[in-house]
């Protein structure tokens, strides 16, 4: 990552034209995939030019409907927050408001990095002006956004000897997704709609996944068990489970949920 972002500083690229383009492609969707994942996720880092013309709620949609696109298509997407310089902040006040607000709306979400705070960090000599870095300004910057993707997906292998009431266990293959879920899982206070929820237990930035239900009010198709990263379905899911039961299936989960069943189990 840092010599990527060494080597690329400057690439510009519309996020609508770019939505489009995905919407229109021949990419196929995550349930059309019939062989083994290409790429295993994205980390989006773009410029400020927007937020001299656009609102930050349009900035923000741009960027949630880019990570739905990838994310149909098994790509995790990690974002990063805005950055205005000091000078700027002065001379255009408006753009500070809005990419305060873009930050503050996607902080809010799970898979951010606060590039804003990154950039705070490196020393002037790391910078070629006020806009770009130097090459070993670019290099530096690439290298502590990969530490903090890095400790993202920090895989958590251990197998617990025991587990503690109101605590599972979900084990599987080898593969990316299955990784990403694998660890203890730990019922959280309260239910959604009706049945318990868990929670995936991880260091502070470390992915964040739920193990939670949903009824039949939005459809049959919705009705289950599921794996993801929040009590919504802004993420199409890393699994489902169609059991109506009022505890999690061990076995026989689907992954992703319009894949196969795969060998994911879950331990009580």
């Amino acid at each position: 990552m840092a010599s990527f972002s060494d080597g690329s500083p400057s690439v510009k690229v519309s996020i609508a034209s770019m939505c489009q383009n995905l919407e229109y492609a021949d990419i196929p969707l995550l349930s059309e995939i019939k062989k083994g994942e290409a790429l295993d996720f994205a980390v989006v880092v773009i410029g400020s030019n927007d937020v001299y013309t656009e609102s930050a709620d349009a900035i923000v949609h741009n960027l949630m409907r880019l990570r739905r696109l990838l994310a149909a298509r098994d790509v995790e997407v990690i974002l990063c927050t805005l950055y205005v310089n000091l000078e700027d902040r002065t001379s255009w006040p408006y753009a500070a408001e809005v990419c305060d607000e873009v930050n503050s709306q996607l902080l809010q979400e799970d898979g951010i990095i606060d590039t804003d705070g990154l950039f705070k960090t490196l020393t002037r000599e790391m910078w070629a002006n006020t806009y770009h870095l130097t090459t070993e300004g670019y290099h530096e910057f690439g290298r502590r956004l990969a530490e903090v993707v890095a400790e993202r997906f920090r895989f958590d292998a251990t197998v617990p000897l025991t587990l503690s009431p109101g605590s599972l266990f979900l084990q599987g293959p080898g593969d990316f997704v299955h990784r990403l879920l694998q660890g203890t899982y730990v019922k959280e206070s309260g239910t959604n709609h009706g049945r318990p929820i868990y929670k995936k237990m991880g260091a502070r930035g470390t992915t964040r996944v739920f193990l939670f239900y949903w009824d039949a009010n939005d459809g049959p198709e919705w009705n289950g068990w599921w794996l993801g990263p929040s009590l919504s379905f802004d993420h199409p899911g890393w699994g489902f489970h169609a059991s109506t039961g009022n505890e999690p299936p061990l076995e026989g989960w689907k992954v992703p949920p319009s894949g196969p069943v795969s060998n994911l189990d879950l331990r009580l």
